[in-house]
């Protein structure tokens, strides 16, 4: 119908509204990030699924300043409607350097204000089912002389 046009993103700012509706939804109720969506999803499947490395990154950092600790990095392992990860579908769709940089990236920027409780992480994604084993090994990666601190 010509409505709305390619040139009419650049030109109308459309993508920095949206990332501005994210950002004011997210602060109105951060729990949202930690509850499936209408489809069963989370919000950072969706965001994996569905967005740029640019999205996928927000969503990101919107998990680790709202739930910094434990939470915020086992839902990137999280399996919910599917048997597939956030973090598993982002590197199918953006490759396993791109994606890693954008989780390393976030979570040393967020470790400083609230370091991950890594020990209680890595028991919880040991034992429970929900999580998939990449987050073991996502955390021995990152830091491997936590089984001593057991």
């Amino acid at each position: 119908m010509g409505l709305l046009k390619k040139e009419d993103i650049k030109r109308y700012g459309f993508l920095d509204k949206l990332c501005a509706r994210f950002r004011f939804l997210v602060e109105w109720d951060p729990s949202a990030l930690i509850h499936p969506g209408r489809y069963r999803d989370l919000p950072l499947q969706c965001a994996a699924w569905n967005s740029s490395i640019r999205g996928f990154r927000s969503t990101f950092n919107a998990v680790l300043r709202y739930f910094p600790k434990k939470k915020g990095i086992s839902l990137l392992f999280t399996k919910e409607s599917t048997s597939k990860t956030p973090f598993q579908i982002a590197c199918k769709n953006h490759g396993n350097d791109k994606i890693l940089e954008v989780v390393e990236g976030t979570l040393i920027r967020y470790s400083s204000d609230a370091p991950i409780n890594i020990v209680e992480t890595l028991v919880i994604a040991a034992i429970d089912t929900k999580f998939h084993l990449d987050c073991v090994y996502f955390l021995l990666r990152r830091q491997p002389d936590v089984l001593v601190k057991l």
